[in-house]
């Protein structure tokens, strides 16, 4: 009795995996009809093509699918997924191999040449700890319709081109902000982009302290870091998300005094009225600023590939969102 229990058991458990965990696509004529007029988000640059992942599956919502081109360290890594969502990134032509990784490791390899558009599906099954995940590739009518319908997840280089060398760690380019903060006189530059910075601040509805205070980094830290220093505007989630202002104001050594602020939000919201904190942040050894904020959310920060704007995660328990922050304009 016991045995029949549990094969029942672990019957019914497989079936609501198929029927919830499965996202099924219409026709094909359906498909055909939803996406004739559609046009990628991202289209392939002259000299490269363009990779779509794609998951459609609701099953394992909240675990993250790590997508790694051509192999498995850390620095490869593209982007990454959770349910209904998908990324894109570039690749030069040639020979090339996808992996994606969740409780186990997929790959695939793939061939392009200038100009392709390859789909690929993240496809998730029940595991022992987490969810485990396959990766196929699908017809272009598909993958289209499934950009379309899903959500874009987490781009962490959308123009990578394969393993960087060292000299990816370069700094972003200069800034009317940061050329101010690094010609002489940078002290009084410093205070005048103190003053500039609280005015964006309270137009955009993100409030700063009062003894808000840009310091400029001292020669002896790294130029990869010190790109990090000033002010940061954008939103958390997509659409009309929330408005936050990052202010790196100090870096010393591999640590950076941040103020972290947010304008109003929803009447949902656990805390909705416009708020900030300072918080000490850390440079990991990836070249990302990383915080832990008061009510225990982690808060990640790394350029995007233009080293223009850098790409935010805002992370607590089960709860995801991403934002893109560029420097605002200080006349």
């Amino acid at each position: 009795m016991h045995t029949l229990r549990l094969v029942c058991a672990l019957f019914i458990a497989g079936a609501l995996a198929l029927i919830y965990g499965c996202a099924s696509a219409p026709s094909a004529d359906v498909m055909r009809a939803e996406t004739a007029t559609f046009q990628l988000p991202k289209r392939p640059d002259a000299d490269k093509a363009l990779v779509y992942v794609v998951r459609p599956s609701i099953m394992g919502g909240v675990v993250r699918f790590n997508v790694f081109l051509d192999d498995q360290e850390d620095k490869s890594e593209v982007g990454y997924t959770r349910a209904s969502q998908y990324i894109y990134f570039s690749v030069p032509p040639g020979e090339h191999k996808i992996f994606s990784k969740a409780e186990n490791w997929a790959d695939i390899a793939i061939s392009v040449k200038a100009g392709d558009i390859v789909f690929l599906q993240q496809d998730p099954a029940m595991g022992l700890v987490m969810a485990r995940n396959t990766l196929l590739r699908v017809e272009e009518t598909q993958g289209k319709y499934y950009v379309k319908t899903l959500s874009v997840g987490t781009l962490i280089k959308p123009d990578y081109r394969g393993p960087m060398p060292a000299t990816a760690n370069a700094p972003a380019a200069p800034t009317a902000q940061s050329l101010a903060l690094s010609k002489p006189g940078a002290a009084a530059s410093a205070s005048a982009a103190t003053f500039k910075a609280s005015a964006i601040a309270a137009q955009l509805g993100t409030p700063m302290p009062d003894d808000l205070a840009l310091v400029v980094p001292s020669a002896d830290v790294p130029a990869a870091l010190s790109a990090f220093s000033g002010v940061w505007t954008g939103k958390w989630g997509l659409g009309a998300g929330r408005q936050h202002t990052l202010v790196v104001e100090r870096i010393e050594g591999r640590n950076a005094s941040l103020v972290y602020s947010l304008g109003q939000a929803g009447p949902r919201a656990a805390a909705p009225n416009p708020t900030f904190s300072r918080v000490v942040g850390a440079f990991a050894d990836d070249g990302s600023l990383r915080a832990t904020l008061a009510n225990g959310a982690t808060v990640v920060y790394r350029f995007a590939d233009d080293r223009r704007s850098l790409v935010g995660d805002w992370t607590q328990n089960v709860q995801h969102f991403q934002g893109v922050l560029e420097r605002p304009q200080l006349p």
